[in-house]
């Protein structure tokens, strides 16, 4: 790491982002070397001890010592799906150890910023292994309660050492993700994927969107950074000027994760591990581990569009793993809190978390209720069909969308209670103003647009 010291300096990051980064980028010839001269030229053990080596050489140059964490990990997964039963004991004894061992990682390291430690790919490798734990056990469940996912995904033939290791140390996913099933890493070394060749000028484009981002979220990062949220500059603007630096400043956030996921999206392409099908034109799609889907979020006009968009692969394994799971509750409220305080908990101790997912639950039930409520008012539902998609509706609905965003990554990015509410304040709390009409939206909306159909039409409408 010493050795990027001066060049960190030189651009201005911190030496722990720049070897990520560097990291991320190093999955291109990584994957260029793989599918020149090892995926079709050598057994799948070279294959997979090529893949796995590679992957430990990247933790290890990210973390040093700290690799043995994720080796640990890899070697407690191997015994657990060998040795337990895997109806009974398997999941919850995975689950446990896991969690908990990322949850005592964090408590040691944790510090009142965001830090690049080991625990940031092992938070990946926890979700990974969970996951694959899961895909073992569904392989015992009776055929006819599996869904059409717990089919697709099972794992009837345990994985040996060697291939959870390859799984979990995958190099272009390991550091930042995106989350992909066992199942397909199986099909990508048995080389059912590779009589598709458009890999490589679709790993370009990412790569090139990838770059345009970081651009992106390095010249906002310039004109609002997040030291200035909390200055005295920021706080004597006008209200609406601090509105609009908190909803740019959001962006650059963004942008900053969107970068870093398409860059290493391009990677995992190139790798051609991320074949998806064909579209319905014929044009093969490589968008499997696609974890931002870029139009959609930049167009959306909802917050259920931007959680759409947003960070897709683990939204799916949460969908998968932990909310529809949570299906015997019988409430899909409890279910959505239960899954957001997974993700709050699983992001670590910090309160500007369980703010930020708090937040995101107001906004979901806010929003749904309020399509309710216009689905059973036939004047205002003429409205909305009328007017949903004028370029004017669409443009005020993304800004909506981008200027509360903005507010729910404030603590997100600050952690501590004492800076994020800060600067909540110095904005008067506008955020806020969702949170009744999320909790008391029934009430408020039937008085204000009460309903001129019963719930069953309206939901047969939908």
């Amino acid at each position: 790491m010493g050795l990027l010291e001066p060049l960190a300096n030189l651009v201005g990051v911190p030496p722990a982002a720049l070897s990520l980064l560097l990291s991320v980028l190093l999955g291109y010839p990584l994957a260029y070397v793989y599918r020149t001269y090892v995926h079709k030229n050598q057994s799948k053990t070279v294959c997979q001890l090529f893949l796995a080596i590679s992957g430990i050489l990247l933790c290890t140059f990210n973390y040093g010592f700290g690799v043995y964490h994720s080796l640990l990990a890899v070697l407690a997964s191997y015994l657990f799906i060998t040795f337990l039963p895997a109806k009974s004991l398997l999941v919850p004894v995975t689950f446990t150890f896991h969690f908990g061992y990322l949850l005592i990682g964090y408590y040691f390291t944790t510090t009142e910023k965001y830090d690049i430690t080991w625990t940031m790919p092992h938070c990946v490798l926890v979700l990974r292994l969970i996951g694959l734990s899961f895909d073992v056990q569904d392989a015992t469940v009776p055929e006819e309660k599996q869904s059409k996912d717990m089919k697709r995904l099972r794992i009837v033939d345990k994985p040996g050492l060697l291939e959870i290791a390859c799984y979990t140390y995958f190099p272009a996913t390991m550091l930042v993700g995106p989350q992909f099933p066992l199942e397909r890493l199986r099909r990508y070394l048995n080389h059912e994927f590779d009589a598709f060749t458009g890999h490589t000028s679709y790993a370009l484009t990412r790569f090139g969107q990838g770059v345009l981002y970081l651009t992106m979220n390095q010249v906002l990062a310039l004109y609002v950074p997040d030291a200035y949220l909390l200055s005295d500059d920021f706080a004597n603007r006008s209200f609406f000027a601090r509105w609009f630096f908190v909803a740019v400043w959001g962006k650059m956030v963004i942008y900053k994760y969107v970068s870093c996921w398409m860059l290493a999206e391009g990677s995992a392409v190139l790798f051609g591990i991320t074949f998806n099908g064909k579209k319905p034109n014929g044009e093969e799609d490589w968008t499997a581990c696609a974890n931002i889907k870029i139009w959609l979020f930049e167009t959306a006009t909802h917050f259920g569009e931007y959680i759409q968009a947003f960070n897709s692969q683990t939204n799916f394994w949460v969908a998968h793993y932990v909310y529809k799971r949570l299906k015997f509750l019988g409430n899909k409220h409890a279910s959505h809190i239960l899954t957001l305080l997974f993700l709050a908990v699983w992001h670590g101790f910090h309160s500007g978390y369980y703010m930020t997912f708090f937040m995101e639950f107001a906004f979901v039930v806010f929003e749904k209720e309020l399509e309710t409520a216009v689905s059973r008012n036939e004047p205002a539902k003429r409205f909305m069909e009328q007017h949903y998609s004028n370029p004017v509706m669409r443009v005020a609905r993304n800004i909506y969308c981008v200027g509360f965003s903005g507010w729910n990554l404030v603590p997100f990015v600050f952690l501590s209670f004492g800076k994020w509410w800060h600067i909540y304040k110095t904005v008067y709390f506008y955020g806020f103003i969702v949170i009744p009409l999320a909790f008391a939206a029934g009430p408020i909306f039937k008085v204000i647009l009460p309903p001129t159909r019963p719930r069953s039409d309206a939901k047969k409408a939908e």
